[in-house]
Protein backbone atom coordinates (compact mmCIF):
# COMPACT_ATOMS: atom_id res chain seq x y z
CA UNK A 1 0.00 0.00 0.00
CA UNK A 2 1.53 3.16 -1.23
CA UNK A 3 2.33 5.36 1.70
CA UNK A 4 -0.28 8.43 2.13
CA UNK A 5 1.92 11.12 3.71
CA UNK A 6 2.48 14.12 1.91
CA UNK A 7 5.40 13.61 -0.21
CA UNK A 8 8.79 14.94 1.33
CA UNK A 9 12.65 14.36 0.78
CA UNK A 10 13.54 11.18 2.33
CA UNK A 11 14.94 11.84 5.29
CA UNK A 12 18.52 11.37 6.41
CA UNK A 13 17.60 10.10 9.92
CA UNK A 14 14.39 7.85 10.41
CA UNK A 15 11.11 9.47 11.47
CA UNK A 16 10.36 9.07 15.45
CA UNK A 17 7.43 6.81 16.09
CA UNK A 18 4.32 7.15 18.28
CA UNK A 19 6.28 5.98 21.44
CA UNK A 20 9.11 8.59 20.56
CA UNK A 21 6.63 11.13 20.75
CA UNK A 22 4.32 10.33 23.15
CA UNK A 23 7.16 9.65 26.12
CA UNK A 24 8.60 13.51 24.62
CA UNK A 25 5.06 15.10 25.16
CA UNK A 26 4.88 13.33 28.47
CA UNK A 27 8.15 14.83 29.87
CA UNK A 28 7.59 18.42 28.06
CA UNK A 29 4.24 18.74 29.94
CA UNK A 30 5.86 17.58 33.26
CA UNK A 31 8.78 19.66 33.05
CA UNK A 32 5.96 22.54 32.17
CA UNK A 33 3.81 21.51 34.86
CA UNK A 34 6.53 21.38 37.66
CA UNK A 35 7.91 24.60 36.76
CA UNK A 36 4.35 26.37 37.42
CA UNK A 37 3.50 24.28 40.57
CA UNK A 38 6.96 25.30 41.83
CA UNK A 39 6.33 29.02 40.98
CA UNK A 40 2.79 28.98 42.24
CA UNK A 41 3.97 27.33 45.45
CA UNK A 42 6.60 30.20 46.02
CA UNK A 43 4.11 32.82 45.24
CA UNK A 44 1.16 31.50 47.72
CA UNK A 45 3.43 32.53 50.69
CA UNK A 46 4.80 35.90 49.34
CA UNK A 47 1.50 36.65 48.05
CA UNK A 48 -0.95 35.61 51.10
CA UNK A 49 -2.21 32.40 48.96
CA UNK A 50 -3.83 35.50 46.47
CA UNK A 51 -1.94 33.98 44.10
CA UNK A 52 -1.75 30.34 43.88
CA UNK A 53 -1.44 26.59 41.57
CA UNK A 54 -4.35 23.99 41.88
CA UNK A 55 -2.58 20.93 39.75
CA UNK A 56 1.00 19.98 41.20
CA UNK A 57 0.93 16.85 39.33
CA UNK A 58 1.01 14.69 42.33
CA UNK A 59 -1.98 15.87 43.83
CA UNK A 60 -3.07 15.17 47.90
CA UNK A 61 -7.00 16.31 48.50
CA UNK A 62 -8.42 16.24 51.44
CA UNK A 63 -11.86 17.01 52.50
CA UNK A 64 -14.22 17.23 55.06
CA UNK A 65 -17.50 15.51 54.95
CA UNK A 66 -20.50 16.84 53.28
CA UNK A 67 -22.04 19.32 55.80
CA UNK A 68 -24.79 22.53 55.86
CA UNK A 69 -23.52 24.88 53.07
CA UNK A 70 -22.45 28.58 54.86
CA UNK A 71 -24.59 31.59 54.80
CA UNK A 72 -24.18 34.50 53.09
CA UNK A 73 -22.59 32.33 49.64
CA UNK A 74 -23.29 34.25 46.09
CA UNK A 75 -24.51 31.45 43.73
CA UNK A 76 -25.83 31.63 40.39
CA UNK A 77 -29.72 31.68 39.92
CA UNK A 78 -31.00 28.49 39.55
CA UNK A 79 -28.32 26.14 41.48
CA UNK A 80 -30.48 25.34 44.50
CA UNK A 81 -26.95 24.61 47.04
CA UNK A 82 -27.61 21.02 49.13
CA UNK A 83 -24.43 20.82 50.70
CA UNK A 84 -20.45 21.38 51.08
CA UNK A 85 -16.92 20.32 51.85
CA UNK A 86 -13.63 22.13 52.39
CA UNK A 87 -10.85 20.86 50.43
CA UNK A 88 -7.54 21.31 50.58
CA UNK A 89 -4.78 20.23 48.21
CA UNK A 90 -0.95 19.71 49.80
CA UNK A 91 2.20 17.95 47.98
CA UNK A 92 5.21 16.94 50.41
CA UNK A 93 2.90 18.18 53.06
CA UNK A 94 2.57 21.96 51.51
CA UNK A 95 -0.77 23.10 51.46
CA UNK A 96 -1.08 25.36 48.26
CA UNK A 97 -5.06 25.74 47.79
CA UNK A 98 -8.33 25.95 49.46
CA UNK A 99 -11.50 25.58 48.09
CA UNK A 100 -15.31 25.31 48.61
CA UNK A 101 -17.05 22.64 47.19
CA UNK A 102 -20.52 23.42 47.04
CA UNK A 103 -22.89 20.19 45.66
CA UNK A 104 -26.50 21.19 43.96
CA UNK A 105 -29.51 19.88 45.82
CA UNK A 106 -30.10 16.26 44.72
CA UNK A 107 -33.27 14.97 43.57
CA UNK A 108 -35.23 12.09 43.86
CA UNK A 109 -33.11 9.08 42.18
CA UNK A 110 -30.56 11.00 41.00
CA UNK A 111 -26.71 9.71 42.05
CA UNK A 112 -24.99 12.39 43.83
CA UNK A 113 -21.90 12.13 41.96
CA UNK A 114 -23.90 13.69 39.15
CA UNK A 115 -25.08 16.82 41.10
CA UNK A 116 -23.64 20.05 39.46
CA UNK A 117 -20.72 21.64 41.74
CA UNK A 118 -19.54 24.90 42.46
CA UNK A 119 -15.78 25.71 43.39
CA UNK A 120 -15.04 28.63 45.54
CA UNK A 121 -11.88 29.26 46.17
CA UNK A 122 -11.21 30.02 50.15
CA UNK A 123 -8.67 31.02 52.68
CA UNK A 124 -7.14 29.09 55.45
CA UNK A 125 -10.13 30.20 57.63
CA UNK A 126 -12.79 29.66 55.28
CA UNK A 127 -13.91 32.62 53.50
CA UNK A 128 -14.45 33.17 49.92
CA UNK A 129 -11.77 35.11 48.59
CA UNK A 130 -10.57 36.31 45.23
CA UNK A 131 -7.82 34.56 43.48
CA UNK A 132 -5.49 34.27 40.39
CA UNK A 133 -4.61 30.27 39.36
CA UNK A 134 -1.21 29.87 37.64
CA UNK A 135 -2.80 26.50 36.71
CA UNK A 136 -4.71 28.85 33.96
CA UNK A 137 -1.39 29.97 32.33
CA UNK A 138 -0.88 26.26 31.43
CA UNK A 139 -1.26 26.69 27.79
CA UNK A 140 0.32 29.83 27.46
CA UNK A 141 3.47 29.12 29.00
CA UNK A 142 3.87 25.31 27.29
CA UNK A 143 3.09 27.11 23.76
CA UNK A 144 6.21 29.76 24.74
CA UNK A 145 8.30 26.75 25.61
CA UNK A 146 7.80 24.49 22.84
CA UNK A 147 7.77 27.72 20.36
CA UNK A 148 11.27 28.87 21.58
CA UNK A 149 13.00 25.33 21.93
CA UNK A 150 12.38 23.64 18.61
CA UNK A 151 12.97 27.66 16.57
CA UNK A 152 16.11 27.83 18.98
CA UNK A 153 17.60 24.74 20.11
CA UNK A 154 15.56 22.40 17.53
CA UNK A 155 14.21 20.30 19.99
CA UNK A 156 12.05 20.82 23.17
CA UNK A 157 13.75 19.21 26.55
CA UNK A 158 11.77 15.97 25.71
CA UNK A 159 12.20 15.48 22.50
CA UNK A 160 16.44 15.74 23.94
CA UNK A 161 16.20 13.60 26.61
CA UNK A 162 14.85 10.69 23.69
CA UNK A 163 17.20 11.88 21.24
CA UNK A 164 14.88 14.02 18.52
CA UNK A 165 14.92 16.85 16.37
CA UNK A 166 12.89 18.78 14.42
CA UNK A 167 14.03 20.26 11.26
CA UNK A 168 12.82 21.42 7.91
CA UNK A 169 12.62 18.80 5.17
CA UNK A 170 15.81 18.15 4.26
CA UNK A 171 17.35 19.04 7.38
CA UNK A 172 17.38 22.82 7.59
CA UNK A 173 16.65 24.13 10.98
CA UNK A 174 12.78 25.74 11.72
CA UNK A 175 12.29 29.25 10.86
CA UNK A 176 10.32 30.89 13.25
CA UNK A 177 6.55 30.72 11.06
CA UNK A 178 7.44 26.95 11.11
CA UNK A 179 7.75 26.98 14.65
CA UNK A 180 4.72 28.43 15.30
CA UNK A 181 2.89 26.26 12.75
CA UNK A 182 3.67 23.34 14.54
CA UNK A 183 2.30 25.04 18.05
CA UNK A 184 -0.49 26.04 16.82
CA UNK A 185 -2.46 23.22 16.07
CA UNK A 186 -1.30 21.43 19.31
CA UNK A 187 -2.44 23.87 21.45
CA UNK A 188 -5.81 23.66 20.03
CA UNK A 189 -6.09 20.04 20.32
CA UNK A 190 -4.10 20.19 24.08
CA UNK A 191 -7.16 23.22 24.58
CA UNK A 192 -9.95 20.85 23.75
CA UNK A 193 -8.18 18.04 26.20
CA UNK A 194 -7.64 19.75 28.79
CA UNK A 195 -9.32 18.59 32.14
CA UNK A 196 -10.33 19.45 35.67
CA UNK A 197 -10.03 17.42 38.60
CA UNK A 198 -13.81 16.30 38.70
CA UNK A 199 -13.50 13.79 41.51
CA UNK A 200 -14.15 16.57 44.37
CA UNK A 201 -17.56 15.98 45.83
CA UNK A 202 -17.68 12.58 45.00
CA UNK A 203 -17.87 10.15 48.52
CA UNK A 204 -13.96 10.43 48.98
CA UNK A 205 -12.91 12.32 51.03
CA UNK A 206 -9.06 12.06 51.00
CA UNK A 207 -7.11 11.04 47.64
CA UNK A 208 -4.17 11.08 45.65
CA UNK A 209 -3.96 11.66 41.35
CA UNK A 210 -1.68 12.10 38.99
CA UNK A 211 -1.96 14.76 36.35
CA UNK A 212 -0.17 16.56 33.50
CA UNK A 213 -2.62 18.68 31.68
CA UNK A 214 -4.86 20.28 33.70
CA UNK A 215 -6.66 23.63 33.55
CA UNK A 216 -8.48 25.23 36.69
CA UNK A 217 -11.27 26.72 34.47
CA UNK A 218 -11.90 25.86 31.03
CA UNK A 219 -13.66 28.65 29.32
CA UNK A 220 -17.18 27.39 28.38
CA UNK A 221 -17.88 28.07 24.61
CA UNK A 222 -21.48 25.74 24.29
CA UNK A 223 -21.78 24.47 21.29
CA UNK A 224 -18.39 25.30 20.56
CA UNK A 225 -16.69 23.62 23.46
CA UNK A 226 -18.07 20.29 22.09
CA UNK A 227 -16.62 20.97 18.40
CA UNK A 228 -13.36 21.84 20.21
CA UNK A 229 -13.43 18.24 21.94
CA UNK A 230 -14.94 16.15 18.57
CA UNK A 231 -11.57 18.35 16.51
CA UNK A 232 -9.19 17.20 19.48
CA UNK A 233 -10.43 13.57 19.27
CA UNK A 234 -9.90 13.29 15.39
CA UNK A 235 -6.66 14.97 15.61
CA UNK A 236 -5.39 12.21 18.12
CA UNK A 237 -6.49 9.82 15.90
CA UNK A 238 -4.91 11.16 12.63
CA UNK A 239 -1.68 11.94 14.81
CA UNK A 240 -1.41 8.41 16.25
CA UNK A 241 -2.12 6.75 13.05
CA UNK A 242 0.73 8.90 10.81
CA UNK A 243 3.41 8.56 13.77
CA UNK A 244 2.77 4.66 13.84
CA UNK A 245 3.27 4.34 10.15
CA UNK A 246 6.02 7.19 10.96
CA UNK A 247 4.45 9.76 8.53
CA UNK A 248 3.65 13.36 9.22
CA UNK A 249 0.88 14.24 11.56
CA UNK A 250 -1.08 17.28 10.02
CA UNK A 251 1.21 20.47 12.47
CA UNK A 252 4.55 18.62 10.58
CA UNK A 253 2.48 18.17 7.04
CA UNK A 254 1.23 21.74 7.33
CA UNK A 255 4.46 23.46 8.77
CA UNK A 256 6.71 21.38 6.32
CA UNK A 257 8.61 19.72 9.27
CA UNK A 258 9.66 16.84 10.88
CA UNK A 259 10.75 15.13 13.81
CA UNK A 260 13.42 12.65 13.58
CA UNK A 261 15.55 10.26 16.05
CA UNK A 262 18.92 12.87 16.03
CA UNK A 263 21.08 14.53 18.07
CA UNK A 264 20.31 18.28 17.97
CA UNK A 265 21.77 20.75 16.51
CA UNK A 266 23.99 23.52 17.67
CA UNK A 267 22.30 25.97 19.50
CA UNK A 268 22.03 29.49 17.25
Amino acid sequence: MPDASPTAPSPAWPRAGFWDRATAIAVDLMIVNLVIAVIGLALTGVTDAKVRVNNTVLNVVDCTVAGPVPAGLALPSGFEAGDARRCTRSVLGIAHDWELVVSEKATAGEDPRDRRRIRLPIDRTGQPVPVFYLDDLMLIVLGVYLFVFEWRFGASLGKRVFGMRVQSFGGAALDMVQAGKRILPRLVVLLGASTTDSTIGSTEVYWISINLMTTRSIPDFGVWSDVLRLLALAYLISFIVATVRRSLPLHDWWAGTEAVRAPAPPTR
